[in-house]
């Protein structure tokens, strides 16, 4: 609709009203970033959490700056089955800045979200323009309650306080990069257009290079090319006809893009053994859940974990998935029956069901059902929505009747609500605060969580408290007796209690689950070794390696085995691996140092010494005191 068209109602203000209101415009996108700044601020005090972030930043040398070997590095990893060089350069210029201090982490992906919160208002304005006769002050107070339910949400607290997920919040940003863009370029000609195209297709490459999960933004696409764009008709009929074909060739850089980056992301996982295919039942009742489950706690985001634990089996007619199920089919149906009459509801759910697809859980990865950093972009859609039904409800308001009592009502009942998003977002924070907190608060409200259980106890058992640690794991293995690594991690809380008899028996029981398990092997080894049976401990780590449970660990202990049994010789190959296997972990070199000194070989201890150094300094000097003794 354009401007001379459009009723009185929706012109935009006059006089001093509208510079009033031009104002407002220019410093509302510094006023919502600052709001989101402000109820993201006590991440300041949050600290790494020993989920991932150990494995990713604490532990992980390779990204600390931005020199060539970081470089190489960052671009042929794929660290944690994850392969996000974009992602890895922020953290790299994190470590420049403020070296290993958690805040300053934190507060980069604050910026990151804050930044995403804008780029959304204003995507917004042009959006909902053209969606609906919203203008002016109506228009305004539509973009920013988008902005604000995006930006605000309960629901981002996983992806902005969790360093190891600043995937979501990089690819976040570049993915509303392309999608103004597109649309820029979709009102223009020539070159102007074709540049706006090229710097369109660049952020989505970027946005790939953050997270893979943003593969199938090509298809949201041309759904915003149908509606509210109208470049294709409605019909898909009539999608292949002349005027069309010019819109399909502008897709084929995205589609490209998006297919290197799935096939990318599925090789990583098949290869590291992270994906498991379900049969077609539960694969598609947790395909509904999902659908079902964020609208739901968009609306109402209480009860929020940073683990809801997939089911053992997944019966499609358990009143949960069931009900998800009935939700999804007829929420669908309303809206394809709708349509005609208000085709945004259709082309909201599409974009949404999309942009979901990676993260649905046709394909497992994991042992969650679902998870609050899967909404971060698929809930874009949903906060456009929900501000678009505000900027009307803001334009009824004006009007002098009665209906105009309830929509100022609620236009009071959204701002209050976006009041209460805001505090539960401030407080969701600090679940995150640190690690004891955030599995405290994940079995507050999942108690029977075996993830969750597990992973309170491993922490309790590193921190000092195997008593407790050990009592949380066993709980968790007797809720899921054949989890993965349960048995493994309450064998090593035993070990920690000096009960190794049934820590063996522990590791034992792992492997009889997992004979794969590099991580059960080594234990198993080891407490055979430090039990006095080191010939057994030998037979179950050369067992390891015939299976190709291999790794550097598992090595060293096999290469620990043979010294004690006065086979040095035999021990160093296996050293040498150990430190092939991962050259930036000290104590392999310090084992395969030692070993040169007891077979009278200075000069090759040395050699290990001197790289120990530049690694790990602390852990070198005991070595270099030996070394000056002789």
């Amino acid at each position: 609709m354009s401007a001379a068209t459009r009723s009185p109602s929706a012109r935009e203000p006059a006089g001093l009203d509208a510079l009033g209101w031009r104002l407002r415009d220019r410093y509302l996108p510094f006023v919502l970033a600052a709001i989101t700044v402000v109820t993201f601020l006590p991440v300041l005090r949050n600290g790494f959490v020993g989920w991932d972030d150990d494995y990713n930043l604490t532990d992980n040398p390779g990204y600390r700056g931005l020199g060539w070997a970081q470089l190489r590095w960052m671009f042929t990893s794929a660290k944690m089955a994850n392969y996000v060089p974009v992602t890895w350069l922020t953290f790299g210029a994190d470590y420049l800045v403020w070296g290993m201090n958690p805040a300053g982490y934190h507060l980069t992906s604050v910026l990151f979200h804050a930044a995403n919160g804008v780029l959304l208002y204003l995507l917004a304005r042009r959006l909902l323009a053209r969606a609906s006769a919203l203008a002016g002050a109506n228009l305004t107070v539509a973009a920013a309650t988008a902005a604000l339910v995006f930006a605000i949400h309960p629901l981002r607290v996983e992806s902005v306080a969790w360093l190891s997920e600043r995937r979501d919040v990089v690819a976040g940003l570049f993915c509303l990069l392309t999608i103004l863009l597109y649309l820029r370029a979709a009102e223009a000609e020539g070159p102007i257009r074709r540049r706006l195209l090229a710097g369109s297709v660049a952020s989505y490459a970027l946005a790939v290079l953050s997270k893979a999960s943003v593969v199938t933004l090509p298809a949201a696409l041309v759904i915003l090319d149908v509606y509210p764009l109208g470049r294709l008709p409605l019909h898909p009929r009539r999608w292949l006809e002349p005027p069309a074909r010019r819109l399909w060739a502008e897709k084929v850089p995205y589609l490209l893009l998006g297919l290197g980056g799935a096939l990318t992301a599925y090789r990583i996982h098949a290869g590291l053994g992270k994906v498991t295919v379900l049969s077609a039942g539960p694969a598609v009742a947790r395909i509904l859940y999902s659908l079902w489950f964020y609208p739901l706690r968009t609306l109402v985001p209480l009860g929020l974990s940073p683990m809801y634990e997939l089911p053992e089996s997944v019966d499609p007619l358990a009143p949960p998935f069931l009900a998800a199920g009935v939700g999804v089919v007829g929420l669908t149906s309303l809206l394809v029956l709708l349509a005609r009459r208000w085709p945004a509801g259709l082309a909201t759910w599409a974009c949404y069901a999309v942009m979901l697809v990676p993260v649905t859980g046709g394909v497992q990865a994991g042992s969650h059902l679902v998870a609050d950093r899967y909404a971060y972009l698929p809930g874009l859609g949903w906060a456009l929505l929900l501000g678009a039904g505000t900027g009307v409800l803001a334009r009824s308001a004006r009007a002098a009747s009665r209906r105009a009592i309830w929509c100022r009502l609620g236009v009071v009942a959204i701002g209050l609500w976006l009041a209460a998003l805001g505090v539960h977002t401030w407080r969701q924070v600090q679940v995150w605060r640190d690690t004891l907190t955030l599995w405290e608060h994940a079995l507050r409200v999942d108690p029977d969580c075996a993830f969750c259980h597990d992973a309170l106890g491993v922490w309790l058992v590193l921190h000092g408290h195997p008593l407790a640690g050990a009592e949380h794991v066993a709980r968790a293995t007797a809720l899921r007796p054949t989890g993965w690594q349960l048995h493994w991690h309450l064998g090593e809380a035993y070990e920690q209690l000096g009960r190794r008899p049934e820590a063996i028996t522990e590791y034992r029981r792992e492997l009889a689950l997992f004979p794969r398990s590099p991580e059960a092997r080594t234990a198993l080894g080891r407490a055979l070794i430090e039990s006095g049976q080191p010939a057994d401990g030998l037979a179950e780590l050369e067992r390891g390696v015939a299976l190709g449970a291999d790794s550097s660990s598992l090595r060293a202990t096999l290469g620990l085995a043979l010294r004690r049994l006065g086979r040095p010789r035999e021990a160093v190959p296996h050293f040498l691996t150990a430190v092939a296997l991962a050259p930036q972990d000290g104590l392999p070199r310090v084992l395969l140092a030692e070993t040169y000194l007891e077979l009278g070989e200075p000069g090759l201890a040395r050699e290990q010494y001197d790289a120990l150094r530049r690694i790990d300094p602390v852990l070198a000097e005991p070595l270099g005191r030996r070394l000056q003794e002789r």
